[in-house]
């Protein structure tokens, strides 16, 4: 835990010493070097699937609509990231407890076009149902 802080620490600090050397680059301004590196440590635990699609509605809203519908930005992007979040949060909840195992048994996904359970290639999975090579198997 304390390494954290440490860690904490010293990750700002490329972003902030890039800014003071070059502060006509504006980039190293709206770098918040936090929240990346705590999106990243996601990466790490659990079922990290939402991780995408935090950062595309992040990029759409923090960019696109903050840069070209400033009102709606202002009127909306609090109240709509807030529910996007939530829902993110219980869909992770519901997979990790009620699939993945985290209740101590695990339950697979059924048989559909997204999750074969064979492919082509009698037996092993080929999720693009694809025609497979067998020599690859060995």
């Amino acid at each position: 835990m304390t390494i954290a802080f440490l860690i904490g620490f010293l990750g700002p600090l490329p972003f902030y010493i890039m800014h003071r050397i070059f502060p006509k680059q504006r980039i190293w301004s709206y770098l918040n070097s936090s929240i990346i590196l705590w999106y990243m440590g996601y990466l790490f635990v659990g079922i990290n699937s939402s991780i995408l699609t935090y950062y595309i509605i992040g990029i759409f809203g923090q960019w696109y609509l903050r840069k070209y519908k400033p009102k709606y930005f202002v009127k909306w992007n609090y109240l709509v990231s807030a529910a996007l979040d939530g829902g993110t949060q219980v869909c992770v909840f519901m997979l990790t407890f009620a699939v993945a195992g985290g209740s101590g048994i695990a339950r697979p996904f059924p048989f559909w076009g997204g999750n074969p359970v064979t492919g082509y290639d009698g037996g092993n999975v080929n999720v693009d149902y694809c025609m497979f090579n067998p020599a690859n198997l060995t």
